[in-house]
């Protein structure tokens, strides 16, 4: 059983052992597509920790990432163009999938809040806060392509995150939100920099970046998810063996999730090094008629 109390979410009880070696399993599934294993994880974990707002978390992102994999919108090069994030949708999400998705985030952020009430400076009650607003924001522009909504649910883990690292500076898993977040707005246009700066909102492409890589490097959590991030950021930056270098450890550590593949071809052919990428596509494909590619039950 897990040493978890159902009225602390104090950080002993975030990092026991054995909640972070089963929580790592749940990751490790999402990462190779197989969202069913994942989800009887995180639902066990629910059941021996009810008051913990993670295992609400991370259900719900499977919700969402279901989504995107049955609309095929996990691809590098989705991510890469901007008019992906601003064209209509056109697919609807099934409205109870949809509903299990808020009604998770929602269960997530209730349990934090509570955390909260007992102690306004409990510095994992704030990361889950962060952390939930970040998935909203992600929901908000990759399946509703609502670019207003999700910078003002990217603002609130924003400032969630800003709040745990001044709380605790080695709090690393907090970087990657409040990373990204600085470095989306110091990629903004001036005059949108200089408007967010008149409400408060400061961006640094510099700093967001090493946000990120802090939380790769030193996270409990998110190294992967940073790793993720970072690969799309390199595409941004114009550094592509850097990108690609990702793409190959996500595909080496995750050897069952074919989309990191399929990142490795995008990013070669975008280099001109057409051949090998060819050659990745083929490999690809042999996989998938061997059943060597996880595919979504």
């Amino acid at each position: 059983m897990l040493c978890l109390t159902a009225t602390s979410v104090g950080a002993q009880s975030l990092r026991e052992p054995a909640f972070m070696a089963q929580a790592r399993r749940g990751f490790d599934d999402i990462y190779n597509l197989d969202y069913d294993q994942a989800e009887q994880v995180f639902r066990s974990l629910k059941r021996e920790a009810p008051r913990h707002p993670a295992p609400p978390l991370y259900l719900g992102v499977i919700v969402w990432l279901r989504e995107l994999f049955r609309r095929q919108d996990l691809d590098l090069d989705r991510f890469l163009s901007p008019a992906f994030f601003v064209r209509e949708n056109q697919q609807a999400m099934p409205a109870a999938q949809r509903q299990n998705f808020f009604d998770d985030i929602h269960e997530c952020q209730s349990l934090a809040q509570e955390g909260l009430t007992r102690n306004p400076r409990d510095v994992d009650a704030l990361y889950f806060l962060a952390a939930s607003h970040g998935i909203l924001a992600a929901f908000s522009i990759t399946l509703d392509h609502g670019l207003s909504k999700a910078f003002s649910y990217g603002n609130k883990a924003y400032d969630y995150g800003r709040q745990v690292i001044k709380l605790d500076p080695n709090y690393y898993d907090a970087y990657v939100t409040v990373g990204l977040f600085q470095y989306v707005l110091g990629s903004t246009p001036w005059y949108l920099r200089l408007l967010a700066a008149v409400v408060g909102f400061h961006g640094n492409k510099e700093q967001g970046l090493r946000g990120v890589e802090i939380a790769e490097v030193r996270g409990a959590y998110v190294k992967n998810d940073a790793r993720v991030v970072q690969m799309v950021l390199s595409m941004f930056e114009g550094k592509t063996q850097d990108a690609l270098r990702y793409a190959q450890e996500l595909h080496r550590d995750f050897p069952r999730n074919y989309i990191f593949q399929i990142n490795i071809a995008q990013i070669l052919e975008i280099t001109g090094r057409s051949d090998e990428a060819a050659a990745e596509y083929l490999e690809i494909v042999r996989r998938a008629a061997a059943g060597g590619a996880r595919t979504l039950s």
